[in-house]
């Protein structure tokens, strides 16, 4: 029958009674497991996407690590233990968020940082992040880059990705402002610690690193190798001319900085005929008393008791085919009757016939040509002061001939002939020379003269010459009162660098050149500072040395804005004109302390003024911003808040 198919309906349940303590069973009493240490599984845990996975991974270690640890939960296989596991590590992890949830957000938002780091570091990557660049371009970077990496991580850890999108796009737009407030806490910070720059300083660091880059002057190399070239003297404002132009800038306008260029150039400038001075000295000699050398040349040749001296006037030249060819030429010009006439005057013995031909018994003797040979000299000299070059060249080939022409005789005459005139020489002979160097550094003597009356110089007539031409410098420095420019711009004319390297100490020479070239540049130095000329460095540079001008609005409304005066907070006219006031009061005296920070610097001299420079491309430029700390900042703006 169909009823008897019918199900009774089950009785009404009564509601469960509470158990009582002693009615529990075991497993009512399960203890919950014991919590663990995941501190640094909660710092990764806030990477990004990456730390959703963090319990996965813990529970994939442990099951492949159970086997030989013993360390987590047991299981027949590796899916088996990695099952057992997972569930643990991810209780682990929710009970640290609920027992220490301070702690564990700030581990999380400091892994979400570290994350970032190496991203922000790049400079595509700070870029993306909003951490470089003007703030009108941070701030919606940081939004859209804060928005997608909320949405992937979410998407990641099984939540909203909307709502994390919303969240990561306005924590990613505060990021830059936030990194921003660190930067200019961090400077403020560093402008109060000991040694750090001041405000002035760090402007003049700024002013001076824009003429160093405009130069290519940004590396200790390159300011090295300008000052060898410019030496002790030079100043660091001459290292380019751009520096040159800032200093030059700054000399145009009133205040100290104009008054310690002057001071300095003028100082520098008032040294210049002492270092001209010396430079001559140490190329060509000290000065000399032309007077006093005229009367020594006697003593200087030696006293009569020398074995020399009287080897010379006992040695008879015996007559050869060269001397009695030569003969005739010298009687018929009277140059032996002028040397009979010198000895006589001297008081030395001359016979009539010395020079004429024939069986004799008496030579005429090395010293009786040696007069003879300053007879051709005394012709020379007189050749010399009329300016007549043809006649100088024919009597010092005579001389040439005679010289070589005794050298060439008996043994015993040749050798005390060489000797002699290579030991003293002849003092018409060295007065002639004396005198020929005096004309060394002018027109009437041409260079290829020079070298080949050089050549035929003995070493005390070389010496003679030498101490001429230093004496017609130090009459040329004496005769005015820019005598000293007119001997650098005689010695820096191109024949005279060779006439005086012509003259020896060729390394004393050359640096004495250099230093002629060193003091032109300064007096072009001086000339543009002090002579206010205008240069197109002058222009270029000229503007960094001055405030800038102006404001925008929201600036003016800061600067007037005082918190503690509500009349303030409306912006008006007046506010804005007095804020604007003050504030270029204090731009004033900020950029004229840095003008005189800079002046200093660029004044002074060889390597002061190098490591001068050096400061000023070490010197952090001006603001209030520490840029790697608003870097920083932000990057760890955009991960902390990905973390939270």
């Amino acid at each position: 029958m169909a009823n008897d198919w019918i199900v009774p309906p089950e009785p009404e349940k009564s509601p469960p009674k509470e158990k009582t303590a002693a009615a529990k069973t075991a497993n009512d009493w399960i203890v919950p497991p014991e919590q663990e240490d995941v501190s640094a599984g909660m710092v990764l845990s806030g990477v990004p996407v990456l730390g959703a996975y963090i319990p996965q991974a813990e529970a994939a270690i442990r099951a492949a690590a159970q086997p030989i640890t013993g360390v987590g939960k047991p299981g027949a296989t590796y899916a088996e233990r990695y099952a057992a596991n997972l569930p643990d590590r991810q209780a682990q992890y929710k009970m640290a968020e609920e027992s220490h949830p301070v702690a564990s957000t700030a581990a999380k938002m400091l892994g979400g940082g570290l994350a970032l780091a190496p991203l922000g570091a790049g400079a595509i990557g700070g870029r993306l992040l909003g951490a470089v660049g003007p703030m009108a371009a941070r701030i919606p970077l940081g939004a859209a880059s804060g928005g997608g990496i909320g949405v992937a991580d979410a998407l990641a850890r099984g939540e909203d990705p909307y709502k994390a999108g919303a969240i990561g796009m306005v924590g990613g737009a505060v990021a830059p402002v936030a990194g921003q407030a660190i930067g200019a806490a961090a400077q403020g910070v560093r402008s109060w610690l000991p040694g750090a720059p001041s405000a002035a300083e760090r402007l003049a660091g700024q002013m001076g690193r824009a003429g160093l880059a405009a130069d290519d002057l940004t590396t200790p190399a390159a300011l090295g190798a300008r000052s060898a070239e410019l030496g002790p003297q030079g100043t660091a404002s001459e290292f380019g001319e751009n520096l040159r132009g800032l200093a030059q800038g700054m000399a145009t306008q009133p205040g100290p900085a104009r008054q310690t260029i002057f001071e300095r150039m003028t100082q520098r400038a008032s040294g210049a005929r002492e270092r001209i001075e010396d430079g001559i000295t140490q190329a060509l000699g000290p000065r000399q008393d032309m007077a006093l050398l005229t009367r020594g040349e006697q003593a200087a040749r030696g006293v009569e008791a020398d074995p020399l001296y009287e080897a010379f006037r006992s040695t008879t030249v015996h007559p050869t085919d060269q001397i009695r060819n030569l003969v005739p030429v010298l009687e018929r010009d009277g140059l032996l009757a002028e040397g009979q006439r010198l000895m006589s005057l001297e008081g030395r013995p001359a016979q009539a016939n010395f020079f004429v031909t024939g069986d004799r018994k008496t030579w005429p003797t090395t010293e009786a040509f040696d007069y003879v040979k300053q007879a051709i000299d005394g012709r020379i000299s007189m050749a010399v002061r009329n300016g007549n070059n043809n006649l100088v060249r024919i009597y010092k080939g005579v001389k040439d001939r005679l010289d070589d022409a005794v050298a060439n005789s008996n043994p015993e005459a040749a050798q005390i002939w060489r000797q002699a005139r290579e030991t003293w020489g002849n003092r018409t002979e060295i007065l002639n020379a004396r005198e020929a160097g005096q004309g060394a550094f002018t027109k009437g003597m041409r260079r290829d003269e020079m070298r080949e009356t050089l050549q035929g110089m003995s070493n005390p007539e070389r010496a003679a010459f030498r101490e001429g031409a230093r004496d017609a410098l130090a009459e040329m420095m004496d005769a005015s009162v820019r005598g000293d420019t007119n001997a650098r711009q005689a010695l820096l004319a191109p024949a005279n660098r060779e006439k005086l390297m012509m003259l020896g100490r060729n390394q004393a020479s050359a640096d004495l050149i250099r230093n002629m070239e060193r003091e032109l540049g300064f007096t072009d130095t001086l000339q543009r500072l002090i002579g206010n000329s205008q240069t197109a460095s002058r222009q270029a540079m000229g503007a960094v040395t001055q405030p800038p001008a102006g404001g925008g609005a929201v600036r003016q409304y800061l600067q007037q804005l005082d918190l503690g005066r509500p009349a303030s907070w409306v912006p008006t006219r007046a506010g804005f004109d007095a804020a604007q006031t003050l504030q270029t009061g204090r731009q004033a005296a900020r950029y004229e302390d840095a003008r005189q920070i800079l002046a200093d610097a660029l004044m002074q001299q060889g390597p002061a003024g190098e490591q001068s420079l050096l400061r000023l491309l070490n010197t952090r430029a001006p603001g209030r911003v520490d840029p790697l700390a608003s870097r920083i900042g932000t990057i760890g703006a955009q991960g902390g808040q990905q973390g939270f």
